[in-house]
């Protein structure tokens, strides 16, 4: 059963990606020139036991979000890669196959580059500098060109964690 809802979840991912495709392309060109950082979730040797037949976990694959860092006068890519595992021996007895992902804290706006740093520097600027939109998109053109409808819609969305 669980079996069924990876491959329709794999599936799913795939109709997206071919939409998204366009949005992805541009958006890794748009982070091509920056530096990058990769932070790597994985489960410590004790937590790899398969809750179901006590056997071994291994790596199956692993996810991965980017988010741009604001550090003053730079942004760099931070590469968050989160690890998932499964029971081989689940796998081949055909028994149920528990997944397990190594815990990762949660992005500041889902789906976005938007790192707690970068948010708190836009905020910053528009609370307490009183700079407005197209003010703070000027000042970001530090070599990621993200639009005023970007900055404002993280402006929305992060308030209600969401």
């Amino acid at each position: 059963m669980k079996l069924i809802q990876i491959c329709r979840n794999l599936l799913w991912n795939l109709l997206l990606i071919n939409g998204a495709a366009k949005f992805a392309v541009q958006r890794e060109l748009m982070l091509e020139n920056l530096p990058v950082e990769t932070i790597e979730y994985r489960l410590s040797p004790e937590e790899q036991v398969c809750s179901c037949c006590g056997g071994n976990l291994h790596e199956m694959s692993t996810q991965v979000r980017q988010e741009l860092k604001y550090i003053p006068a730079e942004l760099k890519v931070v590469k968050h890669v989160q690890s998932i595992y499964s029971c081989r021996h689940c796998e081949r007895e055909e028994i149920e196959t528990p997944v397990v992902t190594a815990p990762m804290p949660k992005p500041v706006h889902s789906g976005s580059l938007a790192s707690p740093s970068l948010m708190a520097h836009i905020m910053n600027q528009k609370y307490v500098d009183n700079a407005i939109i197209p003010a703070r998109k000027a000042i970001f053109q530090i070599g990621v060109p993200l639009s005023r409808q970007t900055l404002a819609n993280w402006m929305i969305h992060v308030p209600t964690g969401g």
